[in-house]
């Protein structure tokens, strides 16, 4: 009686075919995996080129970091100001 529950819950076994689909699957992404780490992680330039690429870098890194400075520099005041604010109200230096 305990057989007969046990075996109708199993899952159907696979029939040949069934099989050889799931080797060829397995095999397909085995070598989609090994292609995959084959390939280069990247291309090398010429020097001329990467020398003219960083240049273009370093005045872009140099705008951004005087714009980064600016926003700090607002972003700390806005904050400050907000403080004030908070603790002007909350001791009633401010009477509305």
């Amino acid at each position: 009686m305990v057989t007969e529950f046990i075996k109708q819950d199993l899952m159907p076994q696979k029939t040949k075919k069934e099989k050889i689909a799931a080797s060829a699957r397995k095999e397909y992404k085995l070598r989609e995996v090994t292609t995959e780490q084959r390939q280069p992680a990247h291309t090398e330039t010429g020097t001329a080129q990467a020398y003219a690429l960083s240049h273009e870098d370093m005045e872009i890194n140099k705008y951004f970091l005087v714009d980064l400075r600016k926003s700090l520099m607002l972003i700390s005041i806005i904050f400050t100001l907000e403080f004030l604010l908070y603790y002007a109200t909350i001791n009633n230096y401010f009477k509305f």
